[in-house]
């Protein structure tokens, strides 16, 4: 059956149409559903590609459903905003073109026109989150902040020894740097940060007076975590048998 997520926002809330845009699409898998198996009965099992992509709308719908829902528990917080329009965009997208396929591949094709007349009368009417939207989100998870640990809460996180700890370090070190590097590029130029190692780049800022010593040795320590995280060792236990 459809999936209800009205109430979560109110009538007038920040996620009222997506609230809508989700009853609809929810409505329409619940009609598909119920004339499918009608029309199908016990033979939905046999039709696994149908039932697979029902599935799949259902998922969708659930997670979009399951992503208001925290928002709303959250507190409806501004800055989520962003991650918030990406998911349910993303599912509405992905539901969508679900229960299309099921249509475009319907074993009544007078059944299958019917329901696309009723279901989407317009076509294909929800697009995939454009760039904008994927580069806000991307910036959003690459800086510190506390929609990113909303998001991490129950994340688990390692020691510095560990893989996870790593990658938050090389993060964390990164982020911190960002000043001191604009302040290289502003007097170097950007040629010098693309051709020169770091540790050469750090020596020779601080040689000119650009960076202090502290700023030096925080430079190369990022790049140092950011290239631990990066390695893989898949193919060290071939390079020992060589």
């Amino acid at each position: 059956r459809g999936i209800s997520v009205a109430g979560l926002n109110g009538e007038h809330g920040k996620m009222a149409k997506h609230q809508h845009e989700l009853s609809h699409l929810s409505a329409g898998f619940a009609l598909i559903a119920d004339i499918t198996l009608a029309i199908l009965g016990g033979g939905l099992k046999r039709k696994e590609r149908i039932s697979a992509r029902l599935g799949d709308a259902l998922s969708q719908l659930y997670l979009a459903s399951a992503t208001l829902k925290q928002f709303h528990n959250d507190g409806e917080p501004a800055a989520d905003l962003p991650l918030v329009n990406w998911s349910l965009a993303r599912a509405k997208f992905e539901a969508q073109n679900a229960l299309l396929a099921v249509l475009e591949n319907y074993p009544s094709k007078a059944a299958a026109m019917l329901l696309k007349v009723i279901v989407f009368p317009l076509g294909r009417r929800y697009k995939a989150p454009n760039d904008v939207l994927d580069h806000t989100v991307a910036d959003i998870l690459l800086k510190p902040s506390q929609t990113r640990d909303r998001l991490t809460e129950n994340v688990f996180i390692s020691d510095e020894h560990g893989q996870t700890g790593k990658l938050e370090r090389a993060l964390l070190l990164t982020e911190e740097t960002q000043a001191i590097e604009r302040k290289i590029k502003q007097a170097l130029g950007r040629k010098a940060m693309l051709l020169a190692q770091t540790e050469q780049l750090a020596a020779d800022s601080l040689e000119q007076g650009v960076i202090n010593e502290k700023e030096a040795k925080l430079l190369v320590e990022a790049a140092q975590a950011r290239n631990e995280v990066i390695q893989v060792d898949a193919f060290a236990s071939l390079a020992r048998t060589a």
